[in-house]
């Protein structure tokens, strides 16, 4: 069987999957709701297996081709970690910011986890790119900013989950920061936020809505902001760097020297 339709068939099954979007009062990971939900609405015959189904007929096939991907070009924190496509889609209520909404989402994968080289060569096919995600769930609690007429936005926000809290603590303590970056599902938006235009009343009201989540779900269960993301509350903070940049560059900075030491001599 050719491995580029088998591909296709699965992106196409995945593209075509309808997610379940449900709003609950309260979310708790302790009691294992999340996995009750999935039992409720039958997400294991229903996509789960259908799709796992694809992708080992897409492991056999890729076996006997001369399929050989480069896997270093992933991130050693990355390897291990491809989601694919959504499932479902868990909501919590609203919450009210100045002249606006955030509502805080959480995505339940079809596969929470596929190979490596199956990844990369999903990247390969047209859209196959669209449907993965390399997030520890998927992709964990984000907020989705909504004008005061509930209009869905192109942004969310998401917490620095990488920054390491002091200990001890500072005084007054310092707090985790809040960013905004572009949503995914951009061509789904109502309207262009313009986050450069927000006030410091606003951000605040924004951080003061999120910030008791903190308290209420480890830090794991949330998405991590990208990279390219922007400080929403507190000002003047950046994104904690991945650990695997700050290796390439200490790597790149040892080099660096070493060369400078060369041309010395």
């Amino acid at each position: 069987m050719d491995p580029v339709e088998i591909a296709r068939r699965l992106i196409a099954f995945v593209a075509e999957a309808e997610p379940h979007e449900i709003e609950v009062d309260d979310f708790t990971v302790a009691g294992g709701q999340d996995e009750m939900l999935q039992r409720e609405f039958g997400i294991q015959e229903r996509y789960r297996s259908p799709a796992q189904t694809i992708i080992e007929e897409l492991r056999r096939a890729l076996e006997k081709t001369d399929w050989d991907p480069d896997l270093t070009d992933i991130r050693p924190d990355d390897r291990g970690r491809w989601a694919l496509g959504d499932a479902m889609i868990v909501r919590t209520v609203e919450r009210e910011i100045l002249r606006g909404l955030l509502v805080p989402k959480r995505n339940v994968p079809i596969l929470r986890r596929i190979p490596d080289h199956i990844a990369l060569f999903l990247i390969s096919i047209d859209d196959g790119e669209d449907y993965l995600k390399r997030e520890t769930h998927g992709m964990g609690w984000h907020y989705h900013y909504h004008n005061w007429r509930k209009d869905r936005s192109n942004v969310i926000l998401s917490w620095d989950t990488r920054w390491p809290e002091p200990n001890p603590q500072t005084k007054p303590p310092t707090r985790r920061a809040l960013f905004v970056e572009p949503h995914g599902e951009k061509n789904n938006a109502d309207f262009e936020a313009k986050p450069w235009l927000w006030g410091e009343k606003k951000r605040q009201s924004m951080y003061n809505a999120c910030a008791p989540d903190l308290v209420r779900w480890p830090i794991s269960e949330f998405k991590c902001a990208a990279d390219k993301s922007e400080v929403v509350h507190p000002p003047g903070r950046t994104l904690t760097p991945h650990p695997a940049a700050i290796a390439a560059a200490v790597q790149k900075a040892a080099d660096s020297a070493k060369s400078i030491k060369k041309r010395r001599r």
